[in-house]
């Protein structure tokens, strides 16, 4: 259980996850239901069609395809490495709403802290501009730590407008699922 960290007993258990491999599995039509152990809320992941390929049940992982969440299409690629002795594991996301021009990428170490989810890393988001629009392109970049009550973007840059003469802001800024945002 990701939210709890909570172990739950099933018939897997005692098979040696490097001997089970998946390559090319296809999901298609697929939902998935991630409750929010804290809250009880529930977030739906549905339409999911994608490939999913991995060497072992530790890693590396490939899923490539799209999915909807709330009402949202988008795509989907997610990649990483293999589980290590910590139990983390370095994954690199990519996502692209259809109806909303903008590519989100986050690379970093997914693992659990204190019985806590946490994924620290870097991620890039940017606008999907027309090569004749590109005075209105925007990015994003810098550093972050989200756990599964916070999210601190630290070292964070947003550029507007061409490369070569961008408007630029530069700071941090710890949005809180619960509490007091803070922005600086």
């Amino acid at each position: 259980d990701w939210f709890t960290a909570l172990r739950r007993s099933s018939l897997i258990d005692d098979l040696d996850p490097d001997l089970v491999m998946l390559e090319q599995a296809t999901i298609r039509d697929g939902r998935f239901l991630v409750t929010d152990a804290r809250s009880g809320r529930t977030h739906s992941i549905e339409d999911v069609d994608v490939t999913v390929a991995a060497r072992s049940l530790k890693g590396p992982f490939r899923v490539d395809g799209m999915a909807t969440v709330d009402g949202e299409r988008a795509t989907v690629l997610v990649s990483t490495g293999r589980a290590d002795a910590q139990g983390g594991i370095r994954v690199r996301a990519g996502i692209t709403p259809v109806a909303t021009p903008v590519d989100l990428v986050a690379d970093g170490r997914m693992s659990i802290e204190d019985g806590r989810p946490a994924y620290e890393g870097n991620y890039t988001i940017s606008s999907v501009t027309p090569e004749e629009e590109a005075a209105q392109a925007w990015t994003s970049e810098g550093a972050f730590a989200f756990g599964n009550s916070r999210l601190d973007l630290t070292e964070a840059r947003f550029s507007y407008g061409p490369q070569e003469r961008p408007v630029s802001l530069d700071g941090t800024m710890s949005p809180s699922m619960f509490g007091t945002s803070d922005f600086s």
